[in-house]
């Protein structure tokens, strides 16, 4: 089964040192080959956490429901499904399936 999935990231940075801590969120730009740069300017004697996201969905969930409660799908496909998600670099849990 082919599905239509679609990616996004988003980025913020913050410090430690102001308090109240107000997250800023970063500007991405792309690179070749799908890559993302994330900029990030340190003032001196500073400390800046970054934090990134990326995420990847599949673009019409009922299609992929509907693959995963048909009778006749294999365990084997299922597993194949966390493989290509977690090649992507996302977090699987396959659950309840036997």
């Amino acid at each position: 089964a082919a599905f239509s999935s679609s990616q996004r990231s988003h980025g913020e940075h913050w410090c430690w040192k102001h308090v109240p801590i107000r997250r800023q969120p970063l500007q991405a730009y792309e690179l070749p080959e799908t890559v993302v740069g994330w900029p990030v300017a340190v003032p001196p004697y500073s400390q800046i956490d970054v934090a990134v996201m990326h995420e990847a969905y599949l673009s019409c969930v009922k299609d992929a429901w509907q693959y995963l409660l048909n009778p006749n799908v294999k365990v084997n496909s299922i597993i194949s499904i966390g493989n290509w998600a977690s090649g992507l670099g996302c977090e699987v849990s396959l659950l309840g399936y036997g």
